[in-house]
């Protein structure tokens, strides 16, 4: 099963192993605005996944956030060297969180 579904199905009493994005904006603070250009008919299929999971995610940005972040995971849990792996994606996102806002 992707990270997504799990995600998805995951009870919010369950306990969790990774930041979510209500983490980031609450807690850390360290968040900012990009633009994306997306097709239209993508747009549309966000909307409606939005529609039909309305108490999972908050916003869009919070559905893209968990969509990102369970892509990457999957990635990494296919890799053959996953601790390898996973380490290089921790240390680039520890030094984006280390960096001032204005970098």
């Amino acid at each position: 099963m992707s990270e997504f579904l799990k995600r998805l199905r995951r009870d919010p009493t369950e306990p969790r192993t990774y930041v979510s994005y209500d983490d980031f904006m609450k807690l850390l603070d360290k968040v900012r605005p990009i633009t994306v250009r997306l097709p239209v008919s993508t747009v549309a299929k966000l909307d409606e996944l939005q529609k039909q999971c309305p108490s999972v995610w908050g916003s869009r940005q919070e559905l893209l956030f968990e969509m990102i972040e369970s892509c990457v995971k999957d990635w990494i849990d296919a890799q053959p060297a996953q601790k390898g792996s996973a380490r290089v994606f921790d240390d680039v996102a520890r030094k984006a969180l280390k960096r001032t806002p204005d970098e």
